[in-house]
């Protein structure tokens, strides 16, 4: 039995595309996103709310995640694993980690448009995802009141800074071997790395495009079309980490 692979990232960066295009390969079984507790979990864990021990997360995990018989290989491929990534190395020591990263630009523009960080969207008691969103001032980032001023643009801005830091942070710990960052825009080039990485022999697969949003209002708010306040908020909260995965993202920002 192999050990599984996490794929880590933030939301509306591809994991469910990349999901259904992995579960094409003959011996990979991949799983997006199987487990909602997690979302509640995730949140309490980053807001320091969740304090049981290591070994407690190794067993959850370890009794969660299955491992098929032979050559077959399980994936999770899960926005919620950031906050895990340690126990995930600890439960399945020859696991392996996909970093899979969107540009930012698009992945604020994506979740603004969808009322990401609006107070609107904490009024339906069951969406689980908009209850338990991370808030800055709940990891200590920012005072309440510097939270607020942000808006839901720059909230949406901070969201993605603060989990590609949390990854790197994580995966420092680790073994360089065990885990690679994929950006989303070249994956189609890397499909054949990426399996190689996940030891399967490397097969024709499709990349899917799914869970795209409206294409007329998406592309209205598309990073060209920001304002140039909405511009500098998103250079001060975002252009470190932009820098870093991104090199040159200013020049293509002001063409």
């Amino acid at each position: 039995m192999r050990d599984p692979f996490f794929v880590v990232t933030t939301g509306r960066s591809g994991s469910l595309s990349l999901a259904l295009t992995l579960d094409q390969h003959p011996y990979i079984v991949a799983l997006h996103e199987p487990w909602l507790h997690l979302i509640e979990r995730a949140q309490a864990k980053a807001t320091k709310r969740l304090t049981g021990s290591l070994q407690a997360e190794v067993e959850l995990f370890s009794f969660l995640i299955p491992r098929p018989p032979g050559p077959q290989l399980c994936g999770i491929v899960d926005q919620k694993l950031t906050q895990f990534i340690s126990g995930l190395a600890t439960a399945f020591p020859e696991g392996r980690f996909v970093w899979l990263v969107r540009d930012g630009r698009d992945v604020v523009a994506s979740a603004y448009v969808r009322g990401w960080y609006t107070e609107q969207e904490r009024e339906y008691p069951s969406h689980a995802w908009a209850r338990y969103r991370i808030h800055s001032d709940d990891v200590g980032e920012y005072e309440p009141e510097g939270w607020t001023a942000l808006g839901s643009f720059g909230r949406c801005c901070w969201y993605w800074a603060w989990t590609q830091r949390e990854i790197r942070r994580q995966l420092a710990d680790l073994d360089s071997q065990c885990w690679r960052m994929f950006q989303l825009e070249e994956l189609v080039d890397r499909l054949d790395e990426l399996q190689e990485f996940l030891q399967v022999r490397p097969e024709a697969l499709h990349l899917y495009h799914a869970n795209a949003g409206p294409r007329q209002q998406v592309q209205a708010l598309r990073w060209q079309t920001w304002s140039e306040d909405q511009q500098v908020l998103f250079d001060r909260i975002c252009g470190e980490e932009m820098d870093w995965i991104y090199p040159g993202w200013r020049e293509q920002n002001s063409d």
